[in-house]
């Protein structure tokens, strides 16, 4: 069982969004007892790691699978703490590398024609943040990850100029389509929330053909890596 910050944590749920990374993510943890199952129109698989239940659900790509994802784990399923691990595209950060969220912004929400700041909704701050305690504890489990914040936008991302607008504007060091979307979902209903993502690309005139190479491996490290945070925060 997990206890964060004196809570007793009994479901964490893992949010994934693409299939060739969803697929590598389950098999590593296939020699753990595990059940499929459908909550919301998402599939998802359950299993128990010393003692607490983890969900991982396939959400499909983009901010509004996400957020509804996020939504059912936590309404329908009852889960209690979210991670969401996936590849995402690098911004100051290289491929190959490991970056934890210190904070998120939607990069592509866009009010500047009636004069508001872009990625700034009304009534709410521009960034949101991981929780303080699974940040803390992803900094002391996970040494070789870069630490940084994470933009979020419904838009594959190929493109210099665009990722050094986001290093001006918004000091991103990587860039995906989920991340801060699930971080305002879990604001909202106060569940505990940390992202983990592996660079595929740049982001660059080549990050078509890096994602596609590194996607295609399927490779496992994010389970291993998520393995490892948990037991590390497990009693």
């Amino acid at each position: 069982m997990i206890k964060l910050d004196s809570n007793e944590i009994k479901k964490l749920g893992v949010i994934i969004a693409d299939e060739q990374e969803f697929a590598p993510f389950v098999g590593h943890f296939s020699s753990y007892e595990n059940k499929g199952f459908s909550a919301g129109g998402f599939r998802a698989v359950s299993f128990d790691l010393d003692g607490t239940e983890i969900i991982a659900m396939h959400c499909g790509i983009g901010k509004v699978n996400a957020a509804a994802a996020a939504a059912t784990l936590i309404h329908l399923c009852g889960v209690r703490m979210l991670l969401n691990v996936g590849l995402s595209g690098g911004v100051q950060v290289k491929r190959n590398a490991v970056i934890v969220s210190t904070r998120f912004v939607e990069h592509d929400f866009d009010l500047t024609p009636l004069g508001r700041p872009i990625g700034l909704k009304p009534g709410e701050e521009l960034f949101s943040f991981p929780d303080a305690a699974l940040l803390e504890a992803a900094r002391r489990v996970l040494s070789d990850a870069f630490f940084g914040t994470l933009g979020s936008g419904d838009g594959f991302i190929a493109d210099e100029k665009k990722v050094k607008y986001f290093i001006d504007e918004f000091d991103e060091y990587a860039c995906d389509m989920e991340s801060a979307a699930i971080a305002s979902v879990a604001k909202r209903n106060n569940v505990p929330f940390l992202a983990i993502r592996k660079i595929s690309d740049s982001a660059d005139e080549n990050a078509t053909d890096d994602y596609n190479d590194l996607n295609d491996k399927e490779e496992a490290d994010l389970a291993i890596i998520t393995e490892k945070l948990i037991k590390y925060i497990s009693e």
